[in-house]
């Protein structure tokens, strides 16, 4: 198991994608990610499973920002050498139905080359997240 500082370029990466994604620039967003990237999103979301390299990641992110508004304010930021952890507390709310859900959401990014190349995500209760923002 790796410990110690993130990389500079590794945090550089991480905050210009958190800044530009939750500011919904997808294309600003796009130049930290590596283009062999893996995302990995909880099933029972509306966006869940697997999304693979930089256009299945701007497919994500979009359908993201189609389906949800997103507020994420950063409660924990952990750093293991070439991985990062972010934790926040995230308000939801449906574009479709104006419901909203707010959660801590957990964050994993790993880094190749200075650029995010897979992305865990784990979201506190993802079934209470599809029941009040999906309906199901």
């Amino acid at each position: 198991m790796s410990t110690g500082q993130v990389a500079p370029e590794n945090a550089r990466a991480f905050y210009g994608f958190v800044e530009n994604f939750l500011g919904g620039n997808v294309d600003a967003a796009l130049e930290f990610i590596h283009p062999d990237v893996l995302a990995h999103e909880p099933p029972a979301l509306p966006y869940g499973g697997e999304w693979k390299g930089k256009d299945g990641f701007r497919a994500l992110m979009e359908m993201i920002g189609a389906t949800v508004e997103v507020e994420a304010t950063p409660i924990g930021l952990h750093d293991a050498g070439d991985t990062m952890i972010a934790i926040f507390n995230a308000k939801f709310t449906s574009r479709a139905s104006g419901a909203s859900v707010e959660m801590p959401v957990c964050e994993v990014y790993g880094f190749t080359d200075g650029l995010i190349s897979n992305v865990n995500v784990f979201y506190k209760d993802p079934c209470e997240f599809a029941e009040r923002i999906s309906g199901v």
